[in-house]
């Protein structure tokens, strides 16, 4: 079954992109490959792939309900008043769109066939761009390519590209590439060169220094920049060094904007991508420090722990630059931070671990750090220690020969002691009845205090010490 915008209750005008949607009946998923044909009133046929996903607005993956998008929605024609001479209103140019679907499996090959129409879209200016166009993808000139991908906006509107995209397919080689070679721009599969994995812009004294990706096919790699991430970009160099790496001069404290794209010896061009914006510095090194909790302890049994800081061992300068400088810590046992606030970067900071922290499980302490020119860190740090609180019980009895204890420590690791005091309270003296015992999850020995005084109180306990 094939449902178009007329099956929908739906109306579309020129330069609207159109929902296509077919429903493949089966008891269980079919995995089926489905595309559809559109051909256009001026006889031009753009195949478009449907997708049974769950990724391209088609409900739950496998479903049956196959979706895909028709963006090249550009041409109407005229329509006459239905009696020669008659006055009146004149209606708006029409355009008929015939849709031929196929579906093909190992099994069996379904075809269904549709059309819709489409009215044509308000263009105040006159600039060939419908309105709603324009307001969808933001353009401002018809001539502008905002993208990079060396083809205008109105160019991108006739042959359904999107103009704030160089790489509308996302096959890898961007859209003027694919029209200037006579290939599909909205089809992946036909794209003839890989766009760079990765490209980064990291800020220096007076420089911004760029790292990026060279393949073995690019013969050229070109970089442009912008003082806004909208543009306009301007060319800084049509070949960068083919080594992955080069400083662009700048000013400090203005932040840049970076694109960049490469080109094989058959000029096809890569998808153009971009960089974070970057600041270039005096410092331009962000702060860096490790976290330790109770000065690097494998575990704790006590949730009241000290924090402290150290820079990374990594051999140079810049480390140790990186830590020096730190004037502010955000700390929180959250990864989200939630309410917490900066403050001044001190060591053996008295911290209270996560209360909730299951026994025998990692405590963890994220942290973020602000250097005295202001900036932050670019990552969140983690530190992580074993949480062990041994569950100690207590057991007294009377007996003729005075008070009898006995004790067990369970679920934990470390050291404690038996302790007994006359009174309770902040102001009770505490004095040791036994010596430093292991907590090794056996029951201790029983215990007989022949010194409990005959009428006065006697209160006991057992004392973790770490």
């Amino acid at each position: 079954h094939l449902l178009l915008p007329d099956r929908l209750g739906s109306r579309f005008m020129t330069g609207d992109p159109v929902p296509l949607l077919a429903l493949l009946s089966s008891n269980r998923p079919l995995n089926a490959q489905v595309e559809a044909v559109v051909t256009g009133p001026d006889g031009s046929e753009t195949r478009v792939r449907l997708h049974d996903d769950g990724q391209h607005h088609d409900d739950q993956a496998g479903d049956g309900l196959y979706t895909g998008v028709f963006t090249r929605v550009t041409r109407a024609e005229v329509v006459n008043s239905q009696e020669e001479g008659q006055q009146g209103t004149k209606p708006n140019d029409e355009g008929g769109y015939r849709v031929r679907v196929v579906a093909t499996h190992e099994k069996f090959q379904r075809e269904a066939l549709g059309s819709f129409s489409v009215l044509e879209g308000a263009d105040a200016d006159r600039n060939g761009l419908p309105d709603s166009y324009e307001r969808r993808h933001n353009i401002k000139d018809p001539k502008s390519d905002d993208d990079l991908d060396r083809l205008t906006a109105l160019d991108e509107y006739r042959v359904g590209t999107d103009p704030n995209n160089s790489d509308t397919d996302s096959g890898g080689e961007h859209d003027g590439s694919e029209l200037e070679h006579g290939q599909d721009p909205l089809a992946p599969d036909d794209d003839q060169i890989v766009a760079p994995s990765f490209f980064t812009a990291a800020p220096g004294v007076k420089e911004v220094q760029l790292h990026y990706d060279v393949r073995k096919e690019y013969s050229q790699i070109a970089v442009y920049r912008s003082l806004s991430s909208t543009g306009p970009w301007i060319l800084r160099q049509a070949e960068l060094p083919l080594n992955g790496w080069y400083a662009d001069p700048a000013q400090n404290g203005t932040p840049y904007f970076y694109r960049l794209t490469a080109v094989d010896r058959k000029e096809h061009w890569t998808a153009v991508i971009g960089s974070e914006p970057v600041t270039p510095s005096d410092d331009p090194l962000p702060p860096e420090s490790q976290i330790l909790i109770n000065r690097g302890a494998r575990f704790t049994m006590d949730p009241e722990v000290s924090l402290s800081f150290i820079p990374y061992d990594e051999e140079g300068k810049e480390q140790l630059a990186a830590f020096q400088d730190i004037s502010e810590v955000i700390l929180s046992n959250e990864p989200h931070f939630g309410s917490a606030k900066w403050q001044a970067l001190k060591q053996n900071l008295a911290w209270q671990l996560n209360p909730e922290t299951p026994a025998g499980t990692f405590a963890k302490v994220y942290g973020r750090f602000k250097d005295s020119s202001g900036n932050e860190s670019v990552g969140t740090e983690v530190a992580m220690i074993l949480y062990r609180p041994p569950a100690l019980t207590l057991h007294i009895r009377m007996v003729p020969q005075g008070a009898e204890l006995s004790w067990e420590c369970i679920g934990g690791v470390g050291r404690y002691v038996l302790e007994y005091s006359p009174t309770l309270g902040p102001r009770a003296k505490w004095q040791a009845l036994s010596e430093e015992m292991d907590c090794s999850g056996e029951k201790g020995l029983s215990f007989i205090d022949s010194t409990v005084p005959s009428r006065n109180p006697r209160f006991y306990r057992l004392r973790l010490v770490q």
